[in-house]
């Protein structure tokens, strides 16, 4: 994926839990500004207890955007991660300029 400088990047992932869980999307521009990271409850207000108390499989969307000021190849890295430890990470890699 090529873009050019200064132009915002938009991403998006779903990520969905068979259980109970709380999910944390993490996202690492490769760029050496802070990972932003997002939870998102179950129940859609508290952290679930652990372990969770009963089956309500979760599907949730998070977003985030970067603009990258130097021409470069970054690897953006998103890891969601649930209550319980398990956790999944993906990686692309991106051209600006």
């Amino acid at each position: 994926m090529s873009i050019d400088e200064g132009q915002s990047v938009a991403l998006m992932a779903v990520g969905r839990d068979p259980g109970s869980d709380d999910l944390t999307f993490t996202w690492s521009f490769g760029d050496g500004t802070p990972d932003a990271s997002t939870i998102y409850y179950d129940n859609g207000v508290s952290p679930d207890p652990y372990p969770s108390p009963e089956v309500n499989p979760i599907t949730m969307t998070d977003t985030a955007t970067r603009m990258y000021s130097s021409v470069g190849t970054y690897t953006i890295t998103l890891t969601v991660l649930d209550d319980d430890g398990g956790s999944t990470t993906m990686t692309l890699m991106i051209q600006i300029g």
